[in-house]
């Protein structure tokens, strides 16, 4: 029984070897990992810092962010010399935000995103971003008030007429009547403002271990949004922490699908 055991345990070890070059460092054939694929699966990360609390997670398939493809389809238009059974289809491709996202609670709010992360095996550092919300463009309308003076001079010569017993005397009296109004003349000036209304950032973290338990820690910045003044909007810069894990070797995404049901004849109970 142990000569047949011998060869067994020769051959797996064989194996092992083609797989991860060695049992005490990272196969050449898995760009430094210790075999094909080590690095696919779910992580997920607390995010943590002064007023800051939430959770992050990503995922990587083969060496990148997975990715969703949507496509639609439309009948062309008979304007432009298509037909009603002419269909046109457009792809997409956006990042899956069921295994790539974050929500945050920063300053009395929740944001939510998307996330995308990079894992360097052989510098053992974990790389991500937060991608918020695109920014939004806001119309604002300055009033700006000026003011004119406007003067009115009216001359008026006036012939007064005096007897006094037998004498006559005649004047002409001249006075001046001045008239000052100031008016106030009210233009508006209208101004494009870009305004964030989500939570972007990006955390540089060490891996911690890298073995059957994967995890990793670090810090980050994240700016949320600010006050507008002056048509200009200032974002706070904030720090915070990740502290993940590896929660999947997977990085599909489990969707419930449902099967639509039919009922024929009879009136519905």
């Amino acid at each position: 029984m142990k000569k047949t055991l011998l060869p067994l345990s020769a051959i797996l070890l064989s194996g092992h070897l083609a797989m991860a070059g060695n049992w005490f460092g990272s196969g050449p054939w898995a760009n430094a990992t210790y075999y094909p694929g080590n690095l696919d699966g779910k992580y997920q990360a607390a995010v943590y810092g002064a007023n800051i609390s939430g959770v992050l997670g990503f995922a990587i398939r083969d060496g990148a962010p997975p990715f969703l493809q949507s496509q639609t389809q439309t009948l062309a238009s008979l304007n432009s010399g298509g037909s009603n059974n002419a269909i046109v289809a457009n792809q997409q491709i956006g990042i899956d935000n069921s295994l790539n996202y974050y929500a945050i609670f920063v300053n009395g709010r929740t944001y939510v995103g998307t996330t995308a992360a990079a894992i360097n095996y052989d510098n053992n550092t974990v790389a991500g971003t937060l991608i918020g919300t695109q920014p939004s463009t806001i119309t604002t309308t300055n009033p700006i008030v000026t003011s004119q003076l406007i003067t009115n001079v009216v001359s008026t010569n006036e012939t007064i007429i005096v007897t006094n017993g037998i004498t006559v005397t005649q004047t002409n009296v001249f006075y001046s009547l001045t008239n000052v109004q100031t008016v106030l003349a009210t233009n508006s000036a209208i101004n494009a403002t870009l305004i964030s209304t989500g939570v972007d950032g990006a955390f540089q973290a060490n891996i911690n271990s890298k073995r059957a338990v994967f995890t990793f820690e670090g810090p980050g910045q994240l700016t949320s949004p600010g006050p507008v003044t002056n048509s200009v909007q200032v974002n706070p810069t904030i720090a915070f922490n990740v502290n993940g894990i590896r929660v999947s070797f997977s990085s599909t995404a489990n969707f419930q699908s449902l099967t639509p049901t039919t009922t024929t004849g009879g009136p519905q109970q």
